[in-house]
């Protein structure tokens, strides 16, 4: 997980550093990389979530 998140940063990193392109054909790569980023968070949040979850259901056992 760390290692893809480093890898969108470095995605974007090196997407600012290129010289601005007024045509619009830059906006493919930046398409995917925000839903890679959206992708990700969905993943996350279901991860957190199952965790509290069970995290929770462990409290109630006792």
């Amino acid at each position: 997980m760390v290692r893809i998140i480093g890898k969108v940063m470095h995605t974007v990193r090196a997407r600012l550093s290129q010289p601005r392109n007024e045509r619009g054909e830059g906006a493919v790569p930046w398409l995917v990389v925000l839903g890679f980023g959206v992708a990700i968070a969905i993943f996350a949040g279901d991860s957190v979530m199952a965790f509290a979850q069970s995290l929770v259901g462990q409290l109630g056992g006792k």
